[in-house]
């Protein structure tokens, strides 16, 4: 087969497929989705800076291990521990540094971000093992490494970077110090990719199951996890919602039926946000208004917040201009 084919495919087959997994993320974001153009850097963080600090990294490490430590056990450490350390620090630092944006709002966004980038790694990753496998074993081999890793491997990336996210997020509604949770958050990361790859290197000197009959139990459970933890993720938005909300109701700044009527909309994913008389546009407002609330609610020093204040004021006068032209109020 033609070499340029074989680089042409594997580009499209690793570019794909990992597009498409984020969006479904993105989609799965009911409440407030993040900026598409956000979300694509973050997918292209992932897929060159991340991934060209971790082999960096990982080439100087081995450079300099490998004189003093045993080649095999160099190995062994590098994949069950250097590797997952070095790889999921490079994955979560821009989350940290981020976490301020204006449109880093929650746990929420931190999980679309985080598994954006967890995406775009395994982008670039499963790249280059579809070029390695077709120069080593040929054009069988090549096909089974691109179903393999485009149906299973790349979504750990995604889960783990996805789960720093999440912990990062929550430091927008967190009175302690943000130290603490980045710690919380990229430990709980390291540790389920040390699982990750310590149970695939156990599995390659094990012949009780073949790696791919553990991908056939991975991935689902991979896949759920990182459902379940974006659905948690929403209940505590919901939950956030309604409480920040309801002042505005008690202030006069939409009226108590179509306060309940915004709530139902967040309950159903938005398909019945026509049916119910309540817009995008006021939806996505009325979110805002109760993420920047509660986030400015949990700084411990107000006369710092940011500029919270007056975003707080737009938003609220966007949102009593918006009600006041309703057929609900």
């Amino acid at each position: 087969m033609n070499p340029l084919w074989i680089v042409s495919l594997s580009a499209i087959g690793a570019l794909v497929p990992m597009t498409v997994y984020t969006l479904i993320v993105w989609w799965l974001d009911r409440h407030e989705r993040e900026p598409l153009c956000l979300v694509a850097l973050s997918l292209l963080y992932g897929a060159v800076p991340a991934a060209g600090i971790s082999l960096a990294a990982s080439t100087l490490l081995e450079r300099l291990l490998t004189p003093t430590v045993l080649p095999d056990v160099f190995d062994l450490l590098a994949v069950t521990l250097f590797v997952p350390v070095i790889e999921e620090t490079a994955k979560a630092f821009p989350l940290f540094a981020f976490r301020r944006h204006t449109n880093f709002n929650n746990a929420t966004d931190g999980i679309v971000y985080g598994s954006a980038i967890g995406f775009g790694f395994g982008m670039t990753e499963n790249l280059i093992y579809f070029l390695g496998s077709f120069l080593t074993g040929g054009f069988q081999h090549w096909m089974w490494t691109i179903l393999l890793r485009t149906v299973f491997s790349a979504t750990v990336h995604a889960f783990t970077t996805g789960l720093a996210g999440y912990f990062i997020g929550r430091i927008k509604f967190s009175r302690t110090a943000p130290g603490p949770m980045l710690g919380l958050g990229l430990a709980i990361a390291v540790l389920g990719h040390v699982s990750w790859n310590t149970a695939i290197t156990l599995l390659a000197d094990s012949r009780t199951m073949s790696q791919f009959q553990l991908l056939l139990i991975v991935f689902p459970v991979v896949f759920m996890g990182l459902f379940i933890l974006l659905q948690h993720s929403l209940r505590e938005e919901a939950r956030i919602i309604r409480q920040e909300l309801a002042e505005e109701a008690t202030i006069g700044v939409m009226a108590p039926a179509l306060l309940r009527r915004i709530i139902d909309a967040h309950r159903l994913w938005g398909r019945g946000r026509r049916r119910l008389g309540v817009t995008r546009e006021m939806l996505t407002t009325s979110t805002l208004l109760a993420f920047k609330k509660r986030e400015r609610r949990c700084l411990r020093e107000h006369a710092e917040d940011c500029g919270l204040a007056n975003e707080i004021d737009g938003l609220r006068a966007g949102l009593r201009h918006m009600c006041s032209n309703s057929d609900n109020f």
